[in-house]
């Protein structure tokens, strides 16, 4: 299976939780899960900023698979082998949600990391 960069993955990793909220998961405020927020290093050495999705183990991307974009989820470990995180900044849902309003945007938040946030860089999956 063939994963395509949907080049939106801050908005793709806060619109997960709005989306557990909104089918009634109540696992969404039980406090493991986090936002990430990452500078990570593509295989030619460049560095590109981006995000998604944890809880325990466990981490949730998002990605176009045969044509549709979606959430998928993996093992932790390898979501670090594949995209090679260099650093991150993780965020409860509550925390999220203030960061989001507080900048009235999905992120990065961190300036240091929008350096890193065009499109053209991010295109490693």
């Amino acid at each position: 299976m063939t994963l395509h960069p949907t080049h939106t993955c801050f908005d793709d990793a806060l619109d997960f939780f709005d989306m557990l909220a909104k089918q009634g998961n109540a696992t969404i405020y039980d406090g493991r899960w986090r936002l990430v927020h990452a500078l990570c290093e593509a295989p030619d050495g460049q560095y590109y900023a981006h995000a998604w999705v944890e809880r325990d183990d466990i981490a949730i991307g998002s990605a176009i698979i045969h044509g549709h974009r979606c959430h998928y989820e993996t093992d932790r470990r390898d979501y670090y082998r594949r995209f090679r995180p260099v650093e991150m900044n993780r965020y409860t849902v509550r925390e999220a949600v203030i960061m989001n309003a507080r900048h009235n945007n999905f992120g990065p938040w961190e300036s240091r990391y929008r350096d890193f946030a065009s499109s053209e860089r991010r295109t490693w999956i």
